[in-house]
C-alpha cells in the first residue's frame, strides 16, 4: 500500500499572471478543472519562502510558557511545547490563518487538506530514537536539514548533539508557533 497526502496538482502548472498577493505568485493549473466525480480542482497557490528568525517575542512565550513536555529516552530528554497549550493560546488571540483548521477540528487528517503542524509524528519519534541509537555523538558538527519540520523533535535532537540545523516548514506560524519554542527549550545550559 503506498502512501500519499492526497494533494491533486495533475497537468501542467504554469503562473497565471505576475501579480502578487502577500509576496507570493498565484499559479493556476491550466489542466481541465473537473476531476474524479465532478469536483473542481482548485487552483495553487505557491508561496515563497521566508526565513524566520530568533526575535524577541519567542524568547517573551518560552518565559511564560504553563505547559512544556518532555520527551524521555533514558539518558536524555528533549523539551517540547504541549501542542494543547499552543492551541488554546492561539484561540485566545483570536488567531485566523493556516493552523485554524487544526484548532477546530480533533483530527488533522483530512484527506486532501493541510491542517497546520500541531501534531507530533509517531515517525520523527521513531527517527529521534534511531539517531540515538546508530548516530548519537557522530552528530556534532554535522549539517542537517529538516523538511516539514513541524514540532521538530529529530531536528531540535540534532542540535542538542551539536549539528547546525536548518528547519523548514510549509507555514511560518508553525515555525514560530511550535519550532522556534520547542528548538530554544533544549538549549545546552552551558553553551
Amino acid at each position: 500500500m503506498s502512501f500519499s497526502f492526497n494533494f491533486d496538482v495533475g497537468g501542467d502548472v504554469v503562473v497565471k499572471n505576475s501579480d502578487e498577493v502577500n509576496g507570493s505568485e498565484i499559479i493556476d493549473n491550466k489542466s481541465d478543472k473537473t476531476g474524479d466525480g465532478g469536483k473542481e480542482k482548485q487552483d495553487i497557490e505557491w508561496l515563497c519562502a521566508k526565513e524566520q528568525v530568533l526575535q524577541d517575542f519567542h524568547l517573551e512565550k518560552i518565559s511564560c510558557m504553563l505547559s512544556i513536555e518532555h520527551y524521555d529516552m533514558g539518558s536524555f530528554s528533549l523539551n517540547f511545547v504541549n501542542s494543547e497549550s499552543v492551541s488554546k493560546d492561539l484561540e485566545s488571540r483570536d488567531y485566523s490563518g493556516d493552523l485554524t483548521p487544526a484548532l477546530s477540528s480533533s483530527t488533522d487528517l483530512v484527506s486532501g487538506v493541510y491542517e497546520g503542524g500541531l501534531k507530533i509524528w509517531e515517525c520523527s519519534e521513531d527517527l529521534v530514537h534511531f539517531l540515538h541509537d546508530t548516530k548519537g555523538e557522530q552528530l556534532a558538527g554535522m549539517k542537517v536539514l529538516e523538511l516539514g519540520c513541524g514540532a521538530a523533535l529529530p531536528g531540535v535532537y540534532c542540535f542538542k548533539e551539536g549539528s547546525s540545523v536548518w528547519f523548514s516548514d510549509y507555514n511560518e506560524d508553525v515555525i514560530n508557533e511550535v519550532t522556534i519554542p520547542n528548538t530554544l527549550l533544549n538549549v545546552p545550559s552551558d553553551p
